[in-house]
C-alpha cells in the first residue's frame, strides 16, 4: 500500500471512484457482539497512525496484566521478546507501530482540530491529573476529553471516547456534541515524546475495545476478548 494510511488493517478498503471507503468486516465476531458502525474519524483528511491497540493486552502500568513485554496487532501480527526494542516500542517496515500495552490509537497530528467522533455527552473536559501539566508518568493524557455514546437510545452509556495529549478544549463537562463537532486542538500535552492525537474508545467499566476491530487470520482469537478482564472489539467506524 503507498499511500500512509493505516488503519484499513482491519477495515475493508475499497477503492470507488478514487474515494477510500472504510467497512467493517463481516463474520469477525458472535452474532451478540455485532453492532452498527457509529464512528466517524475525529479529525479532517487522513492521518498516519503511529501507535495502535496491543491486544495483549491494553493495560499499560496496570494491573493486572501490567506491561508484559509482548504486543499484538489488531492483524494478529505478534511482537515477542527480544523482538520489542527499548521502551516496549516495535517496528513494522521500519516505522513504529505499536507500545507495549497501549490502550488506544495514536495519530500523527500537530496542533490540528480534534473532532467528536459520535453524538454525546462531555464526561470529562481539563486536566487528565489534578496540578499535573509536564511529561512525568502520573500526567498521563494531559488536557483530555471524554465524551459518553448512548449508541442504542436506551439512556445507558455504551461506549466512551477519549480524546489524549490536547493543547486547547473547546466544550465543557456536560456539554452535548455531535458527530464531527470541532470539540479540541491537538497537541503535547501529558506524558508524551511528540505532538500526537491518543484516540480511546473503552467501555463504562474502563476496558479498553479496538475501534479496527479483530483482523487476524481465521481461527486466531483475540488475546483481549478472552482475557478474563477484556472485552470484544469490532470495527465501530462508519464509511468515510
Amino acid at each position: 500500500m503507498n499511500r500512509p494510511i493505516f488503519y484499513a488493517l482491519s477495515c475493508i478498503l475499497l477503492v470507488v471512484s478514487g474515494l477510500w471507503v472504510l467497512l467493517p468486516r463481516s463474520g469477525q465476531l458472535p452474532a451478540q457482539e455485532a453492532q452498527d458502525p457509529f464512528l466517524q474519524l475525529p479529525f479532517y483528511g487522513n492521518k498516519t497512525i503511529t501507535s495502535y491497540v496491543d491486544h495483549e493486552y491494553p493495560t499499560y502500568k496496570r494491573e493486572p496484566d501490567n506491561d508484559n513485554n509482548i504486543f499484538t496487532r489488531q492483524d494478529g501480527q505478534r511482537w515477542t521478546p527480544p523482538t520489542p526494542v527499548e521502551a516496549h516500542n516495535c517496528y513494522s517496515n521500519g516505522e513504529r507501530r505499536c507500545y507495549d500495552g497501549h490502550s488506544g490509537i495514536d495519530y500523527s497530528m500537530a496542533y490540528e482540530r480534534i473532532l467528536a467522533a459520535a453524538n454525546g455527552t462531555v464526561l470529562k473536559a481539563g486536566w487528565d491529573e489534578t496540578n499535573c501539566y509536564d511529561n512525568q508518568d502520573r500526567c498521563r493524557y494531559g488536557l483530555v476529553i471524554e465524551i459518553e455514546h448512548d449508541i442504542d437510545g436506551n439512556s445507558t452509556i455504551d461506549y466512551v471516547t477519549l480524546y489524549g495529549h490536547l493543547s486547547a478544549i473547546s466544550v465543557e463537562q456536560g456539554d452535548k456534541v455531535e458527530a464531527g463537532q470541532v470539540i479540541a486542538t491537538s497537541g503535547k500535552t501529558g506524558n508524551i515524546t511528540g505532538a500526537h492525537l491518543h484516540f480511546q474508545v473503552k467501555l463504562p467499566n474502563e476496558r479498553a475495545v479496538d475501534p479496527y476491530g479483530w483482523n487476524a487470520p481465521a481461527g486466531t482469537p483475540d488475546p483481549w476478548a478472552i482475557h478474563a478482564n477484556g472485552a470484544t472489539s469490532w470495527c465501530m467506524w462508519l464509511n468515510v
